[in-house]
């Protein structure tokens, strides 16, 4: 049952408590005139307990048709799985010395100025360079409002550098 449910059966149930002791109190002059010693809890009670069990149970039988009616979901299809995935390009000679430089640091943080420098290549294309590196993953970059920028291998990174034979 779904929250409106609940509400309607709460609401619902008050509404039967309540009109049952409207009715005692109608009922209750002529119950004592014709000499019946019926007290509220009793009749009150075991009515109201079966007429909420009814409408619970009618409820609960209307939701579950509605259940029953919900279409099955589609099957999913395999023929728009490609086989196998494009493949990244290779990685470029600058972009393996940048591996290589950062694999033979032992985790230390550079930045794109102090790797250009010994990659012996512009601050510029240094900085493409690493920028394609991280968005493949090999490098994680840290940033220092003191320092700026500085980057160091990543997980993926050092894998790579050890497949590819840059660390001996």
């Amino acid at each position: 049952m779904n929250k409106r449910e609940q509400v309607f059966v709460q609401v619902v149930a008050g509404l039967i408590l309540l009109g049952l002791g409207w009715l005692f109190g109608l009922a209750k002059p002529l119950l004592l005139g014709l000499g019946a010693r019926v007290t509220l809890p009793v009749w009150v009670l075991i009515l109201a307990a079966i007429l909420i069990v009814a409408s619970v149970f009618l409820l609960a039988r209307r939701t579950f048709a509605k259940s029953v009616d919900l279409p099955a979901p589609p099957p999913i299809s395999t023929d728009l799985i490609p086989d196998s995935l494009p493949q990244p390009p290779p990685l470029g000679e600058l972009e393996i010395k940048i591996l290589e430089v950062l694999a033979r640091s032992h985790s230390e943080l550079w930045d794109v100025g102090e790797i250009a420098g010994v990659v012996e290549s512009k601050d510029i294309l240094a900085q493409q360079a690493v920028d394609r590196l991280s968005d493949r993953g090999y490098l994680d970059d840290n940033y220092n409002s003191r320092l700026g920028r500085r980057y160091m291998l990543s997980r993926k990174g050092r894998d790579t550098a050890i497949e590819l034979g840059l660390v001996k």
